[in-house]
């Protein structure tokens, strides 16, 4: 490819960037999981639980956030696996959603059990 052609790319490539419209950003705190902000916990939850209610699944499993968490018996956070923190969820054969840590070369569950957080659909 010649010079010439790398030049119309690129600048072809920067006026299509230009005329894109821009999308308002989200504030972070828009995106954190019950785990991670705690003063929002019940809004989200009873967001969560209002689609789990409508759309008919039994439990929320969600991840790659640093606090692992098990709340209602429904919303289930893995947390982190890799790192310091080697959380992971294990879903046994009735359906129980349980919280596990790997440590020292196997699995190990933790004593801290599901919290129960009122949120009201």
């Amino acid at each position: 490819m010649g010079r010439s052609f790398l030049w119309m790319w690129n600048n072809s490539v920067n006026l299509l960037e230009r005329s894109r419209v821009r999308q308002p950003r989200h504030r972070l705190t828009e995106s954190l999981t019950p785990a991670q902000d705690p003063a929002r916990e019940k809004g989200i939850l009873a967001l969560y639980q209002r689609d789990r209610l409508e759309s008919g699944y039994d439990v929320l499993v969600a991840g790659h956030t640093h606090h692992a968490v098990l709340i209602n018996g429904w919303y289930c956070n893995s947390g982190c696996w890799v790192g310091l923190r080697n959380n992971f969820l294990r879903i046994e054969p009735d359906g129980t959603v349980r919280l596990w840590v790997w440590k020292d070369n196997q699995p190990v569950e933790p004593r801290k059990k599901s919290r129960q957080i009122p949120c009201f659909v």
